[in-house]
């Protein structure tokens, strides 16, 4: 086997630097003369970093340097030990053999730290919502098996947890479904990276229930409107604990303004977070759709129509479109209660229902269902079909009532009977 000339050493990556002005810190692997970079998750101003001893410098001002120094020490030290025991096991070193050590030891087989290793190398892809999942997930493992290995997470394992989330959680078969498929993610990193050697789901199946999808009907939709161009919810008022009030109704104005956007359009909570003037073009909405944990995108154009421009800001000064600001998932979630009960809308509406309100008024009213599935932004005409099964059954229902005409009851029914 060929002599390989293996290094290794801290950088700091200065020459892109954070919005805060700090640089990432690595750990630069060589081998034969071909290098990769292993983030080290830990950031610093690069004024503070001696690039020459390729450490922080024990100066004024710098963020506990001696500390940093240790663990740097330390990650130099696993990378040293990693590749005398690839020598000595006469395993090539390689950069998939070395990374794969690298992170089996840094997670010590446990399926918390790795899963939150794989969160960390990804945060700048994450959106807040999927990372917040992937905790809530990883706070379930944790109460059910404390200390989890990898090693641990087989068939039986799986189908004991799922019985767990259903019999002591009480959840539902699609919360289970989610926190199953989401636990999934990181069970394939870690058998892909080779860090584990069998992939348990492949002979582990959940299901996910079709559940119908909450929406508004035309005749809610209108009366919603009506209410949010009355700005009765600009009264609304709270008491504190010590009987102060004070108004409240004014972002909840606002909100409604937002969720009725969504009605109109189909944009989810997160892309009318980003809607601005520039997206407005010649009477359509021209924006990217994201979706998805990596946040695969889709260019949507969106006529702009009566109802929808309506609720639309377009006069404004600024480059804002709607009142306020567009609240994060939590909040909104929680403050869609008091919104409907205003409203006098009896049902569990959440703001993701004016998405679905949108498609099922949109094929409701005629139109095509490739069309509705452009105007969405989905990529598979089949994720459209669940809305048109919704409008088709609501069809069925509604040509009952034929039956229930007094002759007919008489004439025919009893006939087929």
């Amino acid at each position: 086997m060929n002599q390989q000339k293996v290094s290794y050493h801290i950088h700091c990556d200065k020459y892109q630097p954070k919005k805060d002005g700090t640089a990432t810190l690595y750990l630069r692997l060589t081998i034969n003369r071909k290098s990769k970079f292993i983030s080290l998750s830990k950031c610093i101003d690069p004024k503070y970093f001696d690039f020459k001893k390729k450490r922080v410098k024990n100066t004024k001002g710098a963020p506990n340097p001696q500390k940093l120094n240790r663990f740097l020490n330390t990650e130099e030290n696993r990378v040293d030990d990693i590749i005398l025991e690839l020598q000595r096991r006469n395993k090539p070193i390689t950069f998939d053999n070395v990374l794969k050590e690298y992170k089996g030891a840094d997670t010590n087989g446990s399926f918390d730290a790795y899963a939150k290793e794989v969160i960390a190398s990804q945060r700048n892809r994450l959106k807040k919502d999927t990372k917040s999942g992937y905790e809530y997930m990883l706070n379930k493992i944790e109460k059910y098996h404390p200390g989890l290995k990898l090693y641990e997470v087989d068939t039986a394992w799986l189908q004991r947890f799922s019985n767990y989330l259903i019999e002591e959680l009480n959840n539902k078969q699609n919360t289970v479904h989610l926190t199953l498929r989401t636990m999934r993610i990181f069970v394939k990193h870690a058998f892909d990276e080779g860090v584990i050697n069998s992939y348990p789901f492949k002979n582990f199946s959940f299901e996910k229930e079709e559940v119908d999808k909450e929406h508004l009907s035309l005749e809610e939709l209108n009366s919603l409107h009506e209410f949010y161009d009355s700005r009765e919810l600009l009264d609304l008022r709270k008491q504190d604990k010590r009987g102060k009030s004070y108004h409240i109704g004014k972002k909840y104005q606002e909100l409604l303004q937002h969720f009725l956007i969504g009605c109109y359009s189909g944009l989810r909570l997160s892309d009318i977070r980003k809607l601005r003037k520039k997206h407005i073009q010649n009477a359509y909405i021209v924006i990217q759709m994201n979706k998805g944990r990596e946040g695969k995108q889709k260019t949507v154009r969106i006529p702009i129509r009566g109802r929808l421009q309506s609720v639309l800001n377009l006069d404004r000064m600024d480059d804002k479109v709607y009142e306020g600001f567009v609240r994060g998932k939590s909040d909104v979630s929680a403050w869609m209660k008091l919104l409907m009960k205003e409203a006098g809308v009896y049902k569990h509406i959440t703001f993701h229902c004016s998405r679905h309100t949108f498609a099922i008024s949109c094929l409701t009213l005629g139109m095509s269902l490739e069309t509705v599935s452009d105007l969405l932004g989905h990529r598979d005409i089949k994720t459209t079909q669940i809305y048109a099964k919704i409008v088709d059954a609501k069809r069925d229902n509604e040509m009952d009532l034929w039956d229930n005409l007094p002759e007919v009851k008489k004439r025919y029914l009893t006939k087929v009977s």
